[in-house]
């Protein structure tokens, strides 16, 4: 069992969406597009920068590049990592772009900018075996999830 996004097509597993996440373009403080886009922004106003993002094989670099593409580019990705706080600090300190879950704490040096096209939203959801037997503990605790964990896991 896992909290994963985008949600697998795969048959062989049972997918239950829990919400939705908005990814915004986080930027350096010094930015041009920080300056005049602070209310929002069409992804398209990007295209121009160096990206950083998740390593290939990660459901954000996926998404990061289809939204690109919608928006009529391919995003040149300057690094790539692992952890969204990491390229956070990339982009703070000037070596790109990113689109990226709101953060729940302050980044010195970034300003995350609502993207109005095309729509940046992911779906975060539960994902299991369909066939697999489950234990009680791990029945519960799916249950629970399923019951609850929309307002646990939603970002502030």
């Amino acid at each position: 069992m896992c909290v994963t996004s985008p949600l697998p097509a795969d048959p062989a597993l049972v997918s239950a969406p829990m919400y939705e996440q908005e990814l915004r373009l986080v930027v350096p403080l010094d930015h041009p597009l920080a300056a005049t886009h602070r209310d929002g922004l069409p992804l398209s106003a990007a295209a121009g920068a160096q990206f950083v993002g998740y390593r290939p094989g990660f459901g954000l670099r996926s998404l990061t590049e289809a939204w690109c593409r919608e928006a009529g580019f391919v995003p040149r990705m300057a690094f790539e990592g692992e952890d969204g706080e990491t390229l956070r600090g990339l982009v703070g300190a000037g070596l790109g772009v990113a689109l990226l879950a709101p953060s729940t704490h302050v980044t010195p040096g970034v300003v995350e900018l609502p993207v109005t096209e095309p729509r940046t939203t992911r779906t975060v959801g539960l994902v299991w075996v369909a066939d697999r037997p489950v234990g009680p503990a791990v029945r519960v605790f799916r249950d629970f999830l399923l019951r609850s964990g929309p307002t646990l896991l939603t970002p502030p």
